[in-house]
């Protein structure tokens, strides 16, 4: 009885990974075998991940307990990547003082706010090829991503695979790591932690799992993949069209955001900030100024416009707008 042939993913779990291979290559392998794959280094395994700069909010779409919580050492981020080959969209956004980058791949999403006082703008326009390192002078106002992520062979080198398999998860949580090879390197190190990766969770990518395949030259040649491919890559246009189409909307609303305010509307804005700002410092809830504006941003750090130089400018301006009345 020949073998049901199963169609391809972007991802694969361990146990749909053997079933992919058996029946699409007749070749006979267990979940035993690819985690030994994994752990010699001749096999990629990937997890998705869901998070920002300063914590994992879910893995493999499943939050995260608070008391499993996947803190991440944010002064250590390091990004490489070349805007021609990843597509990178880079905007300088002056009105916010920051910079942002997105990038994106069938696999994974990632969206990078700078603090454009530590960066000039002829950095992007004349390099092509971009390092950025976050370091602890909070260079980073956040960074926003979720896909799939390398796992490093290293975090299954210390188990038996026998017991691993019967323990049913890694005892603590890696590193985050992301490489296309010298076009993309993306890096987050994670604070220590008891939060465990279990082998559920763990994936294949389709790509890993087929260069993998090559490489032993397993490939059963009598099975035509041409079927296959085609079929995958109809199914990832298909994903590209509706994030194309998600992209314009998206762009549609920012250009709505940021279309520039009328001077009437910018001024009752203004006077606005000011009435609420002397309220606030007349009831002596802050004692000053400046306390009120160290309160802010530091408890909404991270938040466009809410940075401390930003709150200064716009309570300068506001109080010169009730002046001029």
């Amino acid at each position: 009885m020949t073998a049901q042939k199963v169609l391809p993913k972007k991802a694969y779990s361990i146990s749909d990974a053997v079933k992919y291979i058996a029946g699409n290559y007749n070749i006979n392998v267990s979940e035993h075998d690819l985690l030994e794959y994994i752990q010699n280094g001749e096999l990629i395994a990937s997890i998705y991940l869901d998070g920002r700069m300063n914590k994992i909010d879910s893995i493999n779409r499943k939050n995260i307990p608070k008391n499993k919580e996947l803190l991440l050492r944010n002064e250590e981020i390091f990004l490489q990547f070349s805007q021609s080959e990843t597509n990178s969209k880079i905007k300088h956004l002056k009105e916010f003082e920051s910079i942002r980058i997105d990038l994106k791949n069938i696999y994974f999403r990632l969206t990078v706010i700078l603090d454009d006082r530590f960066y000039n703008d002829d950095y992007f326009s004349t390099n092509d090829n971009i390092k950025l390192y976050s370091g602890e002078i909070e260079r980073f106002v956040n960074i926003l991503f979720n896909g799939y992520f390398n796992l490093s062979r290293e975090i299954f080198s210390p188990y038996n695979i026998n017991e691993l398999i019967e323990q049913g998860f890694i005892d603590e949580f890696s590193d985050i790591t992301m490489s296309t090879g010298e076009d993309f390197y993306f890096h987050i190190p994670v604070c220590e932690n008891r939060t465990e990766l279990y082998l559920d969770d763990i994936c294949i990518l389709h790509n890993d799992l087929i260069t993998f395949l090559e490489l032993f030259s397993v490939i059963d040649k009598s099975y035509d993949q041409v079927e296959d491919i085609n079929r995958l890559t109809s199914k990832l246009k298909e994903q590209e069209s509706i994030i194309i189409e998600k992209d314009k909307k998206i762009t549609e609303l920012k250009s709505l955001s940021e279309k520039t305010l009328n001077p009437k509307t910018e001024n009752s804005y203004l006077n606005i900030i000011a009435a609420l700002l002397e309220t606030t410092l007349e009831n002596n809830v802050f004692g000053s100024q400046n306390k009120l504006i160290e309160h802010l941003s530091s408890n909404y750090q991270g938040y466009i416009g809410l940075s401390e130089a930003n709150l200064r400018k716009q309570f300068a301006a506001a109080k010169q707008s009730l002046k001029n009345l």
